[in-house]
């Protein structure tokens, strides 16, 4: 069995995934731990805060 851990981060901007790449992937993939954030779609007047599980639904 592997110690590979893979791990989906749902995130709502570019802001995030720039933070998840570029930050919290490095550190944690030393540990064995891989990150991949995948940006949610959304209408351009969703401002944020909406992470009801209908808008992620279909991503």
């Amino acid at each position: 069995m592997s110690n590979r851990i893979e791990v989906m981060v749902i995130v709502e901007g570019k802001t995030e995934v720039f933070f998840i790449n570029r930050l919290l992937a490095p550190y944690l993939a030393a540990k064995n731990i891989f990150l991949t954030p995948t940006q949610i779609s959304g209408r351009s007047e969703n401002k944020g805060g909406n992470v009801r599980f209908a808008r992620t639904q279909k991503d």
